[in-house]
Order: structure tokens, then C-alpha cells, then sequence
């Protein structure tokens, strides 16, 4: 068999029969779509506030900056950690950012708050004060 340039964005790494894995930049959608030889139309341009740039980042390992956050490790659509009567800074205390999604989105918050946006106060008895505090 010989070996057979991947359709751009994707690439195979060494001795790999599939082209499964998604370029810099880009993330793959679905990992379970791709078949023996291709995952055509698979990968995405990475959205804005993300980062793509690690080895084989797919979906559910999409980098979200600080100050954003996103509901699921299945959504692609991240929102701004708004102010909330804070300062400029107060959606990037409280949404710390990262690959953690977890199921609501609580691995993308500061451990001292959850919730969308991360607008809760992970203690009981708290509430959000000046968009960062509990």
C-alpha cells in the first residue's frame, strides 16, 4: 500500500492508515465519524476564545481562555465571563479558563464559584459581590 497525502486540515502521524487528526488551529468535531481512510468535512477552525494549538485537540479538548466559558465539553460555542458590577477583570477572576469543561462547565470556573458564566458562589449561604467576590 502506498501512502496517501490527508486532505487539508487533517494529518496521520507516522505509520497511521487514518487521517484522523485535526492541524493547528483547528479541532476535530466528531473522533467516532472518521472511517478507515477519512474524516472529511471532521474538523473545524477553532472558535474565538479557544485555543488549538495542542496535539489532536478535538471537542471536548478545547483550550477556553480566561474570562470565557462554555456549558458542556460538546458545545463550541463559548461566552464572554461578562462583569457583572465588577471591574474590566472581574469575568476573568471568575472564569479561570481551561480544557476542564466538565458536564455544566464548572472545570472552566475559579474553585470559588460555578454555574453559567460562573456567576454562583460555589460555598452555600454566598452570593456574588462587585462581579468577583463571594
Amino acid at each position: 500500500d502506498k501512502c496517501r497525502r490527508c486532505d487539508y486540515p487533517l494529518w496521520s502521524g507516522n505509520g497511521s492508515e487514518k487521517c484522523d487528526i485535526c492541524r493547528s488551529g483547528f479541532y476535530l468535531r466528531d473522533p467516532n465519524a472518521c472511517t478507515r481512510n477519512r474524516c472529511a468535512n471532521r474538523c473545524s477552525a477553532c472558535p474565538p476564545h479557544a485555543n488549538c494549538s495542542a496535539f489532536n485537540t478535538s471537542l471536548e479538548t478545547l483550550f477556553v481562555q480566561r474570562g470565557h466559558w462554555r456549558a458542556s465539553p460538546i458545545s463550541d460555542k463559548l461566552a464572554k465571563c461578562r462583569k457583572l458590577g465588577g471591574d474590566d477583570d472581574a469575568g476573568k477572576v471568575r472564569c479561570a479558563g481551561g480544557d476542564n469543561t466538565e458536564a455544566n462547565g464548572k472545570g472552566l470556573c475559579n474553585p470559588a464559584f460555578k454555574g453559567p458564566e460562573c456567576q454562583l458562589c460555589s460555598a452555600d449561604d454566598h452570593y456574588l459581590v462587585d462581579g468577583h467576590k463571594c
